[in-house]
């Protein structure tokens, strides 16, 4: 059985001239987040490699997990229901550690990419 050619030469003969580019046109990223990322740029040591702080901010994505594990196992955070004498309301506190981890993940594993 032959093999079955999914393109045409012409469309071979495409891929031979295509370049991407892509640009972030988008008000937000462009006046707000690059400018930041930059400036963390500029205050992160030469000597740390990208990918240390790439892992770093991973780990701040497993404390959230484990954060979250310890004070909502059951998931009833985010139930309609109260869950109860059983299972305690989540401090406040948990969720601004959140908010500060996902922000300095997100931090991390963009400023340098």
């Amino acid at each position: 059985m032959a093999a079955k050619k999914y393109l045409t030469p012409e469309q071979l003969l495409g891929f031979e001239n295509y370049k991407y580019s892509a640009q972030d046109t988008s008000p937000l990223s462009n006046y707000v987040m690059h400018p930041f990322w930059n400036t963390v740029v500029k205050i992160c040591p030469r000597w740390i490699a990208p990918n240390v702080l790439t892992f770093i901010g991973f780990l701040f994505t497993v404390a959230n997990f484990v954060l979250l594990t310890i004070y909502d196992y059951s998931y009833y955070a985010s139930s309609k229901e109260p869950p109860g004498d059983k299972y305690p309301p989540i401090p406040s506190w948990v969720w601004l550690v959140c908010a500060f981890n996902h922000f300095m993940a997100h931090t991390l594993g963009e400023s340098l990419a």
